[in-house]
């Protein structure tokens, strides 16, 4: 009798160390502006998701070296970055189902990975902290000495829809002037693009973004109420200020998702309404500025999301 009592205990406490570690899905993390997955403080951070969820973390660098890396992370094609990183996820195909955390304008790139590769493995959950998913309608004040940041603002300032802004500076690829919207609409080489807002206007656009982002279990956009890099902040659930060519009058100076055209629209484009109807999109908040996580504030919503 003590043998099998011995032998249950034995394989339960197998499973149960089996079910926390070599079942918990792998979780892919993108940086933002000016900061890489190669730095220490990123790499300190996905240790801590690596011990917190037992599981194996995966960061995407374009760069092989952290200096470079963090150079295109503002001075770049938005797109090549894209394509270098379905290249890098291709090869990790084998992992199956992942989950990912992505920082600022990583969301955005986490969410065209999302949307646009192929033959990568299935995400499952998303989370992003301080994303500007519906773009940025101002430029965000840079910190003393953050050489990426001053000269992605300096291109941006030259001529943000300029052909040269739109190749070069990442931040200039997801400005969206809701003054200019029709020129935003015809310039813009990713945001129109990744939010299939071109069909706003009659035009083709791309069904599988939209069906890829619904087949998420959950999106989780995280907003913080003080955040003076995303302008307007809301942009983070995919709110914005007026656009002239949608909108007449408004008492509420920021129409949130519910109220875009996009998220109304008939085809859903962007899928942004299947996951909200079927439960799975999730608006969470921080208190402080942009990216200034607490862990309060960060553990909890990732508990909640990689649950």
């Amino acid at each position: 009798m003590k043998i099998v009592e011995f032998l249950i205990g034995w394989l339960t406490s197998v499973f149960i160390e089996r079910t926390a570690s070599d079942y918990s899905h792998p979780i892919i993390v993108y940086a933002g502006l000016g900061d890489s997955v190669l730095g220490d403080n990123m790499k300190d951070f996905m240790a801590m998701l690596a011990e917190r969820y037992k599981t194996d973390v995966y960061g995407i660098n374009i760069a092989d070296s952290d200096q470079e890396d963090r150079k295109l992370s503002g001075l770049s094609d938005a797109n090549y970055n894209v394509g270098v990183a379905c290249e890098k996820l291709q090869d990790l195909s084998y992992l199956g189902n992942v989950n990912a955390v992505g920082f600022s304008q990583g969301g955005l790139f986490l969410r065209a990975i999302i949307e646009q590769c192929s033959n990568i493995p299935q995400f499952k959950n998303l989370v992003t902290f301080g994303t500007p998913h519906l773009g940025i309608e101002k430029l965000p004040t840079c910190k003393p000495r953050d050489w990426v940041c001053l000269a992605v603002s300096l291109v941006t300032k030259w001529g943000v829809y300029t052909d040269y802004a739109q190749s070069h500076a990442v931040v200039a690829q997801y400005y969206r002037d809701p003054v200019r919207y029709a020129t935003y609409l015809d310039k813009s080489t990713w945001l129109a693009d990744l939010n299939n807002e071109r069909i706003l206007l009659g035009e083709e656009y791309d069904a599988t973004y939209g069906d890829n982002l619904a087949s998420l279990d959950g999106l989780t956009a995280v907003m913080f109420n003080k955040d003076t890099v995303v302008n307007p902040k809301e942009s983070a659930w995919f709110g914005s200020s007026p656009v002239s060519s949608h909108y007449q009058t408004s008492e509420n100076p920021i129409i949130p998702l519910e109220e875009q055209p996009i998220f109304l629209h008939p085809k859903d484009p962007l899928g942004l309404r299947r996951l909200a109807e079927s439960q799975k999109l999730h608006f969470r908040s921080c208190d402080g500025d942009h990216l200034n996580l607490k862990d309060d504030c960060l553990w909890p919503i990732l508990d909640e999301a990689f649950k």
